[in-house]
């Protein structure tokens, strides 16, 4: 979810895809940024305090370009990455599948353990390409679709495959 892409001299960031999450993001120095997430949920009567997930593009990176991504309003996870756990990352076109951010990653914890701040430093391996980076491997609606219509078509031997609709969401 993001109200608009946001753009930064020649850095462009977004999340208006299918499980995108960025509500804002801020210059903090030079290829330093503050991003912000929305709550769970956010903007249906679901929504929750919690700010667990995100999933957002950076575009327009030049080659040999580093710079620093705080993720400034998390929900804490002090056992998730104080047991090694890493976002992923992609890079289209050169990099499609997600994989673990290759550089440095740092989680450090508010007081009372009220907010973690997440740093992502992240060197640009390919000029102008499209970087997606997200809190783990994501399963976009648009997957799940093609898979189910993979097991319909061809459902192996042996296999009994019946699709139906379960239920329907309020969007």
């Amino acid at each position: 979810m993001s109200e608009r892409p946001v753009f930064d001299e020649d850095l462009t960031f977004t999340a208006d895809f299918d499980s995108g999450n960025l509500a804002k993001v801020e210059r903090a120095g030079p290829d330093e940024f503050h991003l912000w997430t929305f709550a769970d949920c956010a903007g249906t009567p679901y929504e929750t305090e919690y700010t667990t997930w995100f999933h957002f593009c950076v575009r327009g990176g030049a080659r040999g370009r580093c710079v620093a991504l705080h993720l400034v309003n998390l929900t804490p996870q002090p056992k998730l990455y104080g047991q090694e756990m890493r976002p992923v990352c992609r890079s289209v076109p050169s990099q499609p599948a997600y994989a673990r951010v290759p550089g440095a990653v740092a989680a450090t914890f508010g007081r009372r353990g009220k907010a973690m701040r997440l740093t992502i430093t992240h060197t640009f391996q390919y000029d102008q390409e499209a970087v997606y980076f997200a809190f783990t491997y994501p399963y976009p609606y648009a997957a799940l679709q093609a898979q189910l219509a993979a097991w319909v078509a061809r459902p192996g031997p042996g296999v009994y495959v019946v699709r139906e609709a379960l239920t329907y969401s309020l969007e």
